[in-house]
């Protein structure tokens, strides 16, 4: 079975986290057909409100990014006829007031008019991520855009 490195980096306020995952899986196109490859047309607006890079409390995956790795580690499968691949994936996302994921999406697809299967793939786990503790600036909660550069390597 093919062996998958998965290297992610989570971008924080005034830090670069990484992470090395071996993982190995499969999946079927039907898995990857509701994913969109549409952004929002303002990244700096999302229903009215303001969206914040860096804000004074940036949002946190619930019980922080240790638990973010494992999460994509145990969701993240790749197409069983997927050959060896490398490059990086990167997502971008919107953290809203309530710690909900809107607006995934690919920041640089590999392609130009479609998505690839991986690139599918992370949106997809990227969605299917629980909801996160959102973040504040000035005491109050608001709209916060995170960015997540996903390395892969499918030996």
């Amino acid at each position: 079975m093919k062996r998958l490195l998965i290297i992610t980096s989570l971008l924080l306020t005034f830090g670069l986290n990484c992470f090395g995952q071996t993982i190995t899986g499969i999946v079927t196109d039907d898995t990857l057909k509701n994913v969109s490859i549409h952004c929002i047309s303002s990244p700096d607006n999302l229903d009215g409100q303001n969206v914040f890079l860096f804000v004074d409390s940036m949002p946190e995956f619930p019980d922080g990014t240790t638990m973010m790795m494992k999460f994509i580690r145990n969701n993240l499968t790749f197409p069983i006829q997927q050959d060896e691949w490398s490059g990086t994936i990167y997502v971008t996302f919107v953290i809203d007031l309530t710690g909900q994921i809107r607006n995934a999406c690919i920041l640089k697809p590999h392609l130009k008019d479609e998505l690839t299967p991986n690139e599918k793939e992370v949106l997809r786990v990227v969605n299917l991520m629980p909801k996160w503790t959102p973040g504040r600036k000035d005491g109050k909660m608001v709209y916060v855009r995170m960015n997540l550069p996903v390395r892969i390597e499918l030996k």
